[in-house]
């Protein structure tokens, strides 16, 4: 017969096995390569301990753990552990977003849209090549009569991805409309929208000498999917699967051979012992490209419409929920244990309500 102190041991050892545990380790080990290739002072700072100690703490809404009294750089596109935060929020607005337009029976549709692109070109270029290009097609005409007589708004998500052929950029669009727009007439000509934003779309491209492929350039299709399914394919291509990508810590798993996340590209930075030059200057490159770019955006007013926040990046993760403080870590302590996977199980322990005095053990 077992003690009550010897099943918690028990419990702590089958939890430093578990997959959840694993995920986390590997965000947070992520974010020190992040740091060591990073060239911002912002990122480099990211978890440092603001004071003498971390508070480990204790969410009352959840019981999640959590830590007080660490820096954060609320980057969504560089940093794994804000990121996995601010995706995780973004995510479930999105899931009751989508449930408000259900319940008002809108259609909803899924719009992709790229630009052809070669090695030879910077991610900045291309990046604001097609940003310019999507910002004129919006603003035109066709898709004003479009949005003054049938949609409702819509959701714009920028994915960026480095392979072969270099930087890939692409936006991702999810539309709300009072019936399908891909039977809508946009203007007096009976142009369908969805060739005139083919049209328009690619003309503007070309006059920035961009290329453009009409057969695999522009994706657009209706969702009949339910809740899940449809959150599932929208936030699998804007910020990925960041705990997949990760292959749950494990390091050691062969290269993406195709295009790659730049969480990717910073797990084969790691995988590589930071002697892939390349790597390091393909990921300085995006970190620089992406400064001051928003990842996702709802069309002005649309989040108001559907009784939701409009928070940032930065508010998202400064949400101070209640929680109660268990104990503390010294500063020292903390500088030893934040690159092991002991604040992952730290995090799991607790909210599996395992003691401090488990935790020490």
């Amino acid at each position: 017969m077992t003690t009550p102190a010897q099943d918690q041991l028990h419990d702590l050892e089958a939890l430093g096995n578990s997959k959840d545990v694993h995920r986390s380790a590997s965000l947070w080990q992520l974010r020190r390569t992040m740091q060591k290739v990073s060239t911002r002072k912002v990122l480099k700072d990211c978890g440092h301990v603001l004071n003498r100690a971390v508070a480990v703490q204790k969410l009352k809404k959840n019981g999640a753990g959590a830590f007080g009294g660490l820096t954060s750089c609320s980057n969504v596109w560089c940093c794994p552990v804000c990121s996995s935060k601010i995706s995780a929020y973004r995510t479930e607005q999105l899931s009751h977003f989508i449930d408000w337009a259900k319940r008002y029976d809108y259609v909803i549709s899924f719009m992709t849209l790229t630009m052809q692109h070669d090695k030879s070109q910077k991610l900045k270029d291309n990046w604001d090549i097609i940003s310019k290009a999507l910002n004129r097609t919006f603003s035109s005409q066709g898709f004003k009569n479009f949005r003054n007589d049938i949609l409702v708004g819509y959701v714009r998500a920028a994915e960026v991805t480095h392979g072969a052929n270099g930087w890939h950029v692409h936006f991702h669009i999810i539309f709300i409309t009072k019936k399908n727009p891909l039977g809508y007439i946009c203007n007096k000509r009976g142009d369908l929208l969805y060739s005139y934003i083919t049209d328009v779309f690619e003309r503007f491209l070309r006059r920035q000498n961009a290329g453009f492929n009409r057969k695999y350039g522009i994706d657009w299709r209706i969702v009949n999917d339910d809740t899940a399914k449809i959150i599932a394919l929208y936030t699998a291509k804007v910020h990925g699967d960041i705990t997949k990508e990760l292959t749950l810590g494990n390091f050691k798993d062969a290269r993406v051979k195709e295009n790659r996340t730049p969480f990717q590209i910073l797990a084969d930075i790691k995988r590589d012992n930071f002697t892939n030059k390349q790597d390091i200057a393909i990921y300085r490159e995006f970190e620089k490209a992406s400064y001051h770019k928003l990842q996702l955006q709802y069309s002005r007013g649309l989040l108001k419409a559907a009784q939701l926040e409009d928070l940032d990046d930065e508010e998202i993760l400064n949400q101070q929920d209640e929680r109660d403080t268990l104990f503390y870590i010294q500063r020292e302590d903390w500088q030893n244990i934040q690159d092991t996977d002991a604040p992952a199980l730290i995090l799991h322990a607790i909210k599996r309500e395992l003691t401090k005095d488990t935790l020490s053990g």
